[in-house]
């Protein structure tokens, strides 16, 4: 999205006839086109919002943890009065962007065409970012995805959403869904063109393909209190991925866990 200078242009009411919420869409119309100007759409079609958001996030860890705690409960609320309460909450702290706390103040102001049009945005660029960083529903889709990354020069390690797991049934799913993404990969990157800066390191050959684990998804009982079984369980589980891995030349990434389960 490319916010042209000349939208800039906005009316400008005397200082008699203007109302607070007149003072702040000008403002923050003013400030968005200063800041938009010749920006560019980036990665996976996002918008310049998200990623000036995106590049906050990563850039302040502190909004970081609030902005994808925010991302991971908006799937559950209930409404557009929902979503502004929880962007309140989440967002619209010190810590938060100068223009997003602007937006909840706008939102805020306005509360029912506020609390849908904050609502809206707040959906499509979640959309955004998650595109930034999910691609795919199925194997097929990831494959597609990170065959293209490669193209283009980046080599990528592969999670799957859905790491919590409470049931055994779910643990044998989890790691169905692993093996699943490890044969879709395994079968697709001999056909990816030679990449020698990122098929080798100073300690020899790198796969190309990478696939990250959590024990704790191929566990239910791996938890402080019944360690010994969970390690068990999360043994099992991964083995038959290992040998697949080490068969075929993938690598398999084990991620960090939580604290509680980390030693």
């Amino acid at each position: 999205m490319t916010v042209r200078p000349s939208l800039a242009h906005t009316r400008q009411y005397g200082a008699d006839m203007a109302t607070p919420i007149d003072q702040s869409v000008t403002a923050f119309a003013r400030e968005l086109a200063a800041l938009g100007g010749g920006g560019r759409s980036k990665v996976f079609r996002m918008s310049w919002w998200s990623d000036k958001l995106l590049d906050r996030a990563m850039a302040n860890p502190a909004f970081k943890t609030e902005l994808f705690r925010f991302v991971d409960v908006f799937p559950a609320t209930s409404g557009d009065d929902d979503v502004l309460r929880h962007l309140e909450e989440y967002l619209a702290g010190d810590r938060a962007p100068r223009l997003l706390r602007a937006g909840m103040g706008i939102a805020g102001a306005v509360p029912v065409l506020g609390a849908k049009v904050a609502a809206s945005i707040a959906r499509s660029n979640i959309e955004r970012m998650a595109e930034q960083f999910i691609v795919g529903v199925t194997p097929t889709d990831a494959v597609a995805a990170i065959g293209a990354l490669w193209e283009h020069g980046s080599a990528a390690t592969v999670d799957l959403l859905g790491e919590k797991t409470v049931v055994e049934a779910e643990a044998d799913r989890y790691a169905e869904r692993v093996r699943a993404l490890l044969v879709a990969l395994l079968d697709a990157a001999p056909s990816w063109p030679s990449r020698p800066v990122l098929e080798a390191d100073d300690l020899g050959v790198v796969p190309r393909v990478n696939v990250s684990v959590k024990a704790t998804a191929l566990a239910p009982k791996l938890s402080p209190l019944t360690a010994e079984a969970g390690i068990h369980q999360a043994k099992d589980r991964l083995r038959p991925l290992l040998h697949l891995a080490r068969d075929r030349g993938a690598f398999v990434n084990v991620d960090v866990e939580h604290l509680d389960v980390k030693d």
